[in-house]
């Protein structure tokens, strides 16, 4: 049986918020991605059962830190390693044959953080209405005109799928992560969606 470290083991590795902390964990999102393959797919499929970071993926974790130049302490949230770590397989075009342990119901992967549940929220909304953008938006350079002429066709979206009520808390950087969540994971849900993707390219 695999086991899994929680929250607060992760919390002891890095203290930091912001796109500091985006950049940082994307980086040891795709490194580990390099170093686990199929682990991470498997982690990340199980996430609504068992979100904590299986121990096979934590003892990755030091191998990757001489790749992050950071001269302080940071934090590692969760929730924004699970979402690097769809983007990097998304990015990376992985297709590992892991099956999950249970059927994903919607919503369950996201996290109990109101604000952040929000922006995953608003993601997901993104995504149902406009798959193609979303999964291209992920799939492109951070910064580059790609990912801004994406951010631009999703823009008047992004009313039409905020909560009346609700405020966004959440950088270019943040929503690009919560995106790339939604997509892999509405892409596991309905498999056949990652075909429909690639035959309109």
């Amino acid at each position: 049986m695999v086991s899994r470290v929680g929250d607060d083991d992760l919390q002891n590795l890095t203290v930091s918020s912001g796109d500091d902390a985006i950049r940082y964990t994307r980086t040891m999102a795709s490194c580990l991605l390099e170093k686990a393959g199929p682990g991470v797919a498997e982690y990340l499929n199980n996430y609504a059962s068992q979100p904590g970071l299986t121990s096979s993926l934590q003892a990755k974790l030091p191998a990757c830190f001489d790749r992050v130049a950071y001269a302080g302490q940071m934090k590692l949230s969760v929730t924004l390693f699970q979402e690097a770590l769809s983007e990097a397989l998304l990015s990376a075009e992985a297709n590992f044959a892991v099956p999950t342990r249970d059927k994903l119901a919607a919503g369950t992967w996201m996290t109990s953080d109101v604000p952040h549940r929000v922006v995953q929220e608003m993601a997901t909304c993104l995504v149902e209405r406009d798959r193609v953008t979303s999964t291209a938006l992920v799939k492109s350079e951070p910064a580059s005109p790609q990912e801004a002429a994406a951010f631009q066709t999703l823009m008047p979206l992004i009313s039409q799928c905020l909560i009346r009520g609700t405020t966004l808390t959440s950088s270019r950087a943040g929503l690009r992560l919560a995106l790339a969540a939604a997509v892999y994971y509405q892409n596991l849900s309905t498999p056949s969606a990652s075909a429909a993707v690639s035959e309109k390219k």
